[in-house]
C-alpha cells in the first residue's frame, strides 16, 4: 500500500498523480452518468469531476490499511476538523452517507474513550461463495471498522436490543441513512436533490426512543483536493418530533455535502433506485409508519461494487 510505505504528504501526491489514471473505469462512469442526469456537466467538467471521484476512491481504499498503523498523533496532523462528538458519558448515534472517506469518522469517535460500532448486515456468505475473493474483503472491511470503533459490529437481525443496550451503557453507535429504498425498509420521504425519495429511519427511530442525540459526520476534501476535513455537527434531537422532520434534516445535510463536493457521493449510479418510481414498491414505503421496527441493510449488489455494503461503504463508509 502506497500509504504505508511512503510518508504521508508524499502518499497523498502519489494518489493525486494516480487519479489520472483511467481507474474505477466502470465506477466513474457511473458516477458521471448520474451527474449528468441532474445537471449539466461539460468534458471538462467531467474530467475535473472524474478525477476527483477516483480520489476519493483511492483515498477510501488505502486508508482501510493506514487507519490500522496511525495513531492520535497522526489525525490531529492530517485531519482538519469541525465540531466534535460528544464527550459526556451518555451513547448517542452517529449518522454517515455513502460519502467521502468516513472510516477516520469512526477513528475519532473512539478517541473520546468509548466503543463506537457500526451497524451494518451481514455478508452474505452464500450468496458470496463463488466470489471468495469479495467475501473475503467485505470480512476484512467490517474487521477494519471494528477495529477502528474499539467495539465490535452489530449486524442487523435482532439488532435493536443490542443497539439500546449499546446506548444505554454510553457506548456511541453509528449508521448510514442514504440506503437506496429499494432494498430496505422503515422509510420516510424526503427531498435530495431537489427530488422526493426516501432515507431509512431504522437507527433514527431507536435513538428517539432512547432519548439519545444524533450527530451527523462526514469526512471530505478540502477545496483544492490537498486534505481531509472531519465535519460533526451540532447535536440533533430526534425524541418528540415528527420522523419526517428529523429525516429531512439529514438529508439536507447530505444535499449540503453533494453540492459543496459531488464527486464525494457514492451512489449517483443508483440514482433509479432512489428516484424512479418504477424501480421500486414505494407506495409500501409511503405506508409504513414513522414507528415500525423493520430494518434492514442495503443487500442490492453489482458485481463491480460489491463492498458497497460491506463500512462503509461493508462497508458503508466507503465506495
Amino acid at each position: 500500500m502506497v500509504a504505508l510505505v511512503l510518508p504521508w504528504r508524499l502518499a497523498f501526491a502519489v494518489y493525486r498523480g494516480l487519479a489520472h489514471l483511467p481507474l474505477f473505469s466502470v465506477r466513474v462512469a457511473m458516477f458521471l452518468a448520474g451527474m449528468r442526469r441532474t445537471r449539466q456537466v461539460d468534458a471538462k467538467a467531467a474530467r475535473a469531476l472524474a478525477w476527483r471521484h477516483r480520489l476519493y476512491l483511492l483515498l477510501e481504499t488505502g486508508d482501510a490499511a493506514l487507519a490500522q498503523t496511525r495513531g492520535p498523533r497522526w489525525m490531529r496532523r492530517h485531519l482538519r476538523r469541525a465540531g466534535d462528538f460528544p464527550r459526556g458519558p451518555d451513547g448517542y448515534v452517529a449518522i454517515f452517507f455513502h460519502y467521502g472517506t468516513g472510516l477516520w469518522g469512526i477513528r475519532a469517535m473512539a478517541e473520546h474513550g468509548r466503543p463506537a460500532r457500526l451497524v451494518g448486515r451481514p455478508i452474505d456468505r452464500q450468496g458470496l461463495r463463488d466470489r471468495p475473493f469479495m467475501r473475503r474483503y467485505g470480512e476484512w472491511r467490517y474487521d477494519v471498522a471494528a477495529r477502528a470503533g474499539r467495539g465490535p459490529i452489530i449486524f442487523w437481525g435482532g439488532a435493536r436490543k443490542q443497539i439500546g443496550a449499546a446506548l444505554a451503557t454510553g457506548q456511541a453507535v453509528l449508521g448510514a441513512v442514504d440506503v437506496p429504498p429499494t432494498e430496505t425498509h422503515s422509510l420516510s420521504p424526503v427531498t435530495l436533490l431537489g427530488r422526493p425519495t426516501y432515507f431509512t429511519h431504522g437507527l433514527v427511530e431507536i435513538a428517539a426512543q432512547a432519548g439519545v442525540p444524533l450527530v451527523v459526520f462526514c469526512v471530505g476534501l478540502s477545496e483544492d483536493a490537498r486534505e481531509r476535513i472531519l465535519e460533526v455537527s451540532a447535536p440533533i434531537i430526534a425524541a418528540g418530533r415528527p420522523m419526517v422532520d428529523v429525516m429531512q434534516e439529514l438529508a439536507t445535510h447530505l444535499d449540503r455535502h453533494i453540492g459543496r463536493d459531488p464527486a464525494g457521493w457514492y451512489l449517483w449510479g443508483w440514482l433509479d433506485a432512489f428516484f424512479a418510481p418504477e424501480a421500486g414498491s414505494f407506495a409500501n414505503a409511503v405506508a409504513a409508519p414513522a414507528t415500525s421496527r423493520e430494518q434492514s441493510g442495503y443487500t442490492g449488489e453489482r458485481e463491480e461494487d460489491a463492498q458497497l455494503d460491506l463500512p462503509d461503504s461493508a462497508n458503508p463508509m466507503a465506495p
